[in-house]
């Protein structure tokens, strides 16, 4: 077709190559046409001639160009076509859908491009293009999806997660979602959806699947904490990963653990456990869970020993209060969870939580403890670490943590009137002392 065409304009323009442009002037302007499926559009071609031009004017074509594609040399056309006509210098389209649509141009056949060029869009219920359905994310990289709309009204286009309520407003610039250092929380189906008051709303769904290292979550458990002689600890490592992941446990960093008589290894779809009988303290040293994919390995490591593993801290901050749930593992009682808190002005804090002394663990030596924090300052950023410590005074190491206090909102007229109570007593206090 594009040779055809350009043979054509070729044996046209030869024809007329004597002829100047300016012999020749459009009286019809460019048009930008709305228009519904069903509706018939005709787009002028009207041009005038110098007087001195009258003879030449008569061996001059008018070429109508749908696209690239010619469609009529005067009113003949090239192609057949059902849904475009010529009717004098007019050419009446029958829009049928978006295949009838875009931009149609009217040219001279004179020996400068004379072109008058008019455009159809479609008004109607949007449309969405991407690059492609399924996408790849690579650990630490960029996931950008564009959704990509020429419908008329334009739509506005938004952007969600399958199964996720997190606003993604934030990650959308230049109208393209772009989600930097991704992980495998990242993976999943993403929907975009376009909406421009016509329905129904166009929506695309695209597929991102991770690349990447295994994520990895080690845990400790310890059973039979009352006797002595099968007192044992189960480490698992529950790891996720799209490709196969093969496990390694090591002790102390370098020797790899092997099934005997103390140590039992088993792995069931995602986890992995490492089983350690009859536990003394030849036993206890830091143990490695890796995992290991074509990608690359991940590796979490905890502490066996008579110390309680580094806690677990959780804080919900209000304006001068925060709760609080601390939890640990521990083979021996813990008496008390001990908690610094330092904010941006003053001394730290020492806050203790005793374990009540009726308190037992659980079956696998866990204790939580739930508290409040008060005294707090209202917008203000803390800093601070949580410890525990056994009957035997052993201590875990640090868990470190850090929080902001919300703003105090006065709620009614009432609450603004006992403020406003309070600062004028301080004043008349501040008065008579002085």
């Amino acid at each position: 077709m594009k040779v055809l065409t350009g043979l054509l304009l070729g044996v046209l323009v030869g024809s007329a190559a004597s002829e100047s442009t300016e012999e020749f002037r459009f009286t019809s302007e460019p048009q930008t046409i709305q228009a519904t499926v069903g509706q018939k559009v005709v787009l002028p071609c009207d041009y005038e001639v110098d007087k001195t031009s009258v003879d030449a004017a008569k061996q001059i074509l008018r070429l109508w160009f749908f696209e690239k594609s010619v469609l009529f040399v005067d009113s003949t056309p090239l192609f057949k076509r059902d849904n475009f006509n010529v009717q004098g210098n007019n050419l009446e389209v029958m829009v049928t859908g978006p295949e009838t649509v875009g931009e149609f141009s009217c040219r001279l056949s004179v020996a400068k491009e004379v072109v008058l060029t008019h455009h159809i869009q479609l008004l109607g219920p949007p449309t969405i293009d991407v690059d492609a359905d399924v996408l790849q994310a690579k650990e630490g990289g960029t996931i950008y999806i564009h959704c990509r709309s020429n419908s008329v009204p334009q739509p506005t286009i938004t952007y969600t997660k399958e199964g996720s309520n997190v606003d993604l407003s934030s990650f959308v610039k230049h109208g393209a979602l772009q989600i930097g250092d991704a992980t495998r929380n990242n993976a999943g189906v993403y929907v975009c959806t376009a909406t421009n008051g016509y329905e129904p709303d166009a929506v695309k769904k695209i597929t991102v699947n991770y690349v990447g290292r295994p994520d990895i979550n080690v845990t400790v458990q310890w059973k039979n904490l009352q006797d002595k002689e099968k007192k044992s600890v189960e480490i698992t490592c529950k790891f996720a990963s799209e490709d196969n992941t093969t496990i390694t446990w090591r002790k102390g960093g370098s020797e790899e653990v092997q099934d005997s008589e103390h140590y039992e290894t088993s792995k069931e779809a995602d986890v992995s456990i490492l089983r350690i009988r009859q536990i003394t303290k030849e036993l206890f040293d830091n143990y490695t869970c890796i995992a290991t994919n074509k990608i690359g390995e991940t590796r979490g490591t905890v502490e066996i020993s008579s110390v309680p593993i580094k806690p677990t801290i959780s804080l919900v901050a209000s304006d001068v209060k925060a709760n609080v749930v601390v939890s640990t593992v521990s083979p021996y009682r813990v008496r008390l969870f001990q908690l610094t808190l330092k904010g941006k002005v003053g001394e730290p804090r020492v806050i203790e939580f005793p374990v009540p002394s009726n308190e037992i663990a659980g079956a696998d030596g866990k204790y939580e403890l739930r508290d409040l924090v008060s005294q707090l300052t209202p917008n203000s950023e803390y800093e601070g670490s949580v410890i525990a410590i056994t009957e035997k005074e052993e201590s875990s190491a640090p868990e470190r943590f850090t929080f902001r206090t919300q703003s105090t909102v006065i709620t009614s007229a009432s609450d603004s009137v006992k403020i406003h109570s309070v600062i004028w007593l301080l004043i008349g206090f501040v008065m008579l002392r002085a």
